[in-house]
């Protein structure tokens, strides 16, 4: 009986990357894994009233892609949209 022979291969082309793993473990068969890394889609949308009503009702709501300083209460910069979209659904809050 053989030793059991392993290749892994790393493929970039452009920005796109893949990776190939081919494993023979005897004289029988191999086995091939090709995995193609892209971005996750985010089909995730939040408006004013799901926010109200996680505050309403649990006190507390998570949003994520704001960040805050160390023991700061100010955001950091942020030019994205979500930050100013959800400012919108605190009345009375400062802008």
């Amino acid at each position: 009986m053989r030793s059991p022979v392993y290749l892994h291969v790393r493929l970039e082309k452009g920005s796109k990357h893949a990776s190939v793993n081919v494993s023979a473990l005897d004289t029988r068969g191999y086995s091939v894994i090709i995995v193609e890394e892209q971005e996750m889609k985010q089909d995730v949308a939040a408006d004013a009233s799901a926010l109200l009503r996680d505050i309403s009702g649990t006190g507390h709501v998570a949003v994520y892609g704001i960040y805050f300083g160390t023991n700061k209460a100010e955001s950091r910069p942020d030019p994205s949209r979500r930050w100013k979209r959800s400012r919108r659904c605190w009345p009375g809050t400062p802008r």
